[in-house]
């Protein structure tokens, strides 16, 4: 069975990232990746940016960014949903 977006992207939170693993469910989808739940800076951000494009072969804008929507794992996830239906 192939992996969801989604869990390829708590993979990539997990192992790349190092966001622990309990915060990884699906009850944090909403919670913002820089708040207080996960605690993700600017450079994290950066580094999940330009791995999930690479993992997901999508380009994503800086539209998106400004907008907030990648700014959660439900936001980012919908991101990445939408561009491979757009494929």
């Amino acid at each position: 069975m192939e992996n969801t977006a989604r869990e390829k992207l708590i993979a990539i939170l997990a192992d790349k990232i190092g966001a622990a693993p309990e915060k990884l469910n699906a009850g944090n989808d909403l919670e913002p990746l820089t708040g207080p739940v996960f605690g993700l800076n600017a450079r994290d951000l950066t580094y999940l940016f330009l791995e999930a494009e690479k993992e997901f072969r999508v380009k994503l804008s800086i539209d998106q960014i400004k907008a907030y929507e990648f700014n959660t794992i439900a936001g980012i996830t919908r991101l990445i949903e939408s561009h491979a239906l757009a494929d």
